[in-house]
């Protein structure tokens, strides 16, 4: 695949890891003036750790706060905070016009990414996403920023 098969969109979304949730939330809804699109109040029920999530939208800018859940084990979200500090980008989302040519245009290229395109379901509708590999090999998994690609229909519609 050519770069002239896929294009990029600009960005989707910026995801924040916050401590305290409710008090971000507020200051995005209350002060700044954005609308909360979705909420998951526990991402992975099941699982010895897990994240709260809010999708919160005004105008264009779209922004995802995570924040840690803690049970048996620590939350890659508690890591990442631990390392970064309070409301810090934990990652930015990049949209692609054709995901699966970007990602065979950049395998071509040497670029690494975690796993392959998965089709789901995030704070702000359909999506097929791939989440790329750290650049700094200093940071494990769960301490360093990374870059997300997604692909999504046009319009987004709010969950219910």
């Amino acid at each position: 695949m050519t770069r002239k098969s896929w294009k990029w969109l600009g960005e989707d979304h910026i995801t924040y890891a916050v401590k305290d949730i409710q008090a971000w939330r507020s200051v995005y809804m209350d002060v700044w003036g954005f609308k909360e699109i979705h909420h998951t109040a526990d991402a992975c029920p099941h699982g010895s750790s897990s994240m709260e999530l809010y999708g919160l939208q005004a105008g264009r800018s779209r922004v995802a706060l995570v924040s840690p859940i803690n049970r048996t084990s620590i939350s890659h979200v508690q890591t990442y905070l631990d390392v970064h500090g309070d409301h810090s980008v934990q990652h930015v989302a990049h949209a692609i016009g054709n995901l699966e040519a970007f990602v065979e245009d950049m395998i071509r290229r040497g670029y690494k990414f975690l796993g392959e395109i998965k089709q789901r379901t995030d704070a702000f509708g359909a999506i097929k996403q791939i989440f790329a590999k750290r650049f700094d090999a200093r940071f494990t998994p769960g301490q360093g920023p990374f870059a997300e690609f997604v692909e999504r229909a046009k319009k987004i519609k709010k969950r219910v």
